[in-house]
């Protein structure tokens, strides 16, 4: 363990009769990060957050906070501020006496109390609300109050829990960004579990991904986005881009049986060992992921491109228009029936398959829509491909 580390968790193991919920789980939070713990359903997220708060026995493993163990240590005394998805506020108690609750059982004067309590209803947007009953409180609010008062004894360790699960998309974006300015103002360390990639990655400096009760992958949001570790990764994280390709001695990428040409760093060149790997895998098929932003609408037939007047050359070009990007040979780029588009901020993602090779799935982003069995011609960024394991 980093003797700088706020909270340290080695080898954790939670069994429930003959079902392990947590298998060797082992990972550090320094003081001051965000680390958001995410997966899918029966991963074991939230026994993770139960188990360092002390409520979930550990038939293995250790937790430590700043180098002392946890282990035997009740979960009121372990300096947790706990912020829960279903509020937990008290409704026999205003938004002040809920703040406050913690602080009076500390045994805080009222004097300081009351200073605390204003100064948190500043800080999360709430002033002057400190007498308002719970059931006035909008989603949003009471999301707030509880926020606050998880601050409010000043805990070591923030532990959230699908703290914005049960909000709307918008109202759960905008709690996201002000969540994260609060922790890093106040340099807050911080454990969040979340079902929401996206939450986790707007919040978190670090996420770590649990599968079937085990670590599959921990990094930083753009290290984990474009180089996942593994498919389930890569899938989890909804790229829509998994490829399997064949890869030739030279490193030479070929899908759906056409060549693309060359992927420079695919197996780490320049690594004696990587390239003993890559002579190895010649002719082998391996799964590659690609980024949507790696791939680029180069043309579409003219008039399929739903809202875009006919060209009078016969194609509507796409934002790479002209590039050679991924071009190899004279010209190795994809052709594309489209599957389906869907309208994001900024733009439309669009999904289809590769001509001739359906089991090949292509997504890229275009400023304009296409229509489902219009045909698109993409080019690659070969040097963003990334090898997949297992």
């Amino acid at each position: 363990m980093s003797e700088q580390a706020a909270l340290a968790l080695q080898g954790l193991r939670v069994v429930y009769d003959s079902f392990v919920a947590l298998d060797d789980v082992s990972f550090e939070l320094a003081p001051g990060e965000t680390v958001a713990v995410v997966g899918p359903s029966g991963s074991g997220k939230s026994t993770l957050l139960r188990a360092v708060a002390g409520l979930e026995p550990l038939a293995g493993g250790e937790v430590l906070a700043q180098g002392r163990s946890l282990i035997g240590v009740a979960t009121h005394q372990r300096d947790l501020g706990l912020m829960f998805q279903d509020h937990a506020l008290f409704p026999h108690l205003d938004v002040a006496g809920n703040i406050g609750f913690g602080l009076r059982m500390q045994q805080w004067s009222r004097a300081r109390r009351s200073e605390r309590i204003d100064e948190l209803l500043d800080l999360v947007g709430l002033g002057g609300f400190g007498g308002r009953a719970v059931h006035e409180l909008s989603g949003g609010e009471a999301q707030r109050v509880a926020l606050a008062r998880a601050l409010a004894p000043e805990p070591a360790l923030l532990m959230l829990d699908e703290p914005f699960g049960s909000l709307d998309r918008l109202l759960r974006e905008e709690l996201t960004g002000e969540l994260r300015r609060l922790l890093r103002e106040l340099g807050q360390t911080a454990l969040h579990v979340t079902h929401d990639q996206g939450e986790a990655f707007a919040l978190a400096d670090r996420v770590v991904i649990l599968r079937g009760g085990k670590v599959e992958q921990i990094g930083a949001p753009a290290e984990l986005w474009y180089r996942p570790r593994s498919s389930f990764v890569a899938e989890f994280l909804g790229h829509a881009n998994i490829w399997p390709v064949e890869v030739g001695a030279d490193e030479a990428v070929t899908v759906g049986g056409q060549r693309l040409g060359l992927s420079s760093d695919l197996f780490g060149s320049g690594d004696a060992q990587a390239q003993a790997q890559a002579q190895a895998q010649a002719q082998a098929q391996v799964k590659v992921v690609v980024p949507v932003d790696a791939v680029r609408l180069e043309a579409a037939a003219a008039g399929l491109a739903t809202g875009g007047p006919p060209s009078t050359d016969g194609a509507v070009l796409g934002d790479g228009a002209g590039s050679s990007l991924g071009v190899v040979e004279g010209g190795a780029e994809l052709k594309v029936e489209i599957i389906s588009s869907v309208f994001r901020e900024g733009g439309y993602r669009i999904d289809g398959v590769m001509v001739g090779a359906p089991a090949v799935t292509v997504g890229f982003e275009a400023e304009m829509p296409l229509g489902s069995g219009d045909i698109a011609v993409v080019s690659v960024d070969l040097d963003r491909l990334h090898r997949l394991g297992n």
